[in-house]
């Protein structure tokens, strides 16, 4: 595994570390709960890039691209979730384009769809609103 650094405790572990690479080291079935927020896609390109790396999924090519790359590391959560047991996902809809023809894309929608092909099933979503243009600025 490689781990950047980790905290393991009787009632939780945090790892620091690409997801890939640490997910596929931990036992099938042992998390009864995660919680993470993905890059956000945006279908123009990566509209938050974080690294450099083509390993990195804020730098996908595409908003399709993006979801090809994502859906391992949803398989990975899929795989190591209990039965039953809950992964949280923060996202927010993300805009189309800096073109002055801006509209809004599901991106949540997507991610929901994603999961459930994964075997997963929708318990709630929540939408906490931002002003769009302070969040764009």
């Amino acid at each position: 595994m490689a781990v950047i650094a980790q905290t393991i405790t009787d009632r939780y572990a945090a790892y620091n570390g690409d997801c890939i690479e640490v997910m596929t080291g931990l036992p099938d079935k042992s998390v009864h709960f995660s919680i993470y927020s993905p890059p956000f896609a945006h279908a123009g390109g990566g509209l938050y890039v974080y690294s450099s790396s083509d390993r990195d999924l804020s730098n996908s090519p595409s908003y399709e691209r993006f979801f090809d790359h994502y859906g391992y590391v949803v398989e990975q959560i899929a795989r190591l979730t209990l039965p039953g047991r809950l992964t949280a996902v923060h996202c927010t809809d993300v805009i189309a384009s800096n073109t002055g023809m801006d509209h809004l894309i599901d991106f949540p929608g997507d991610i929901i769809r994603l999961h459930e092909k994964h075997g997963f099933r929708l318990v709630a979503r929540h939408t906490i609103w931002k002003e769009p243009l302070w969040v764009r600025n």
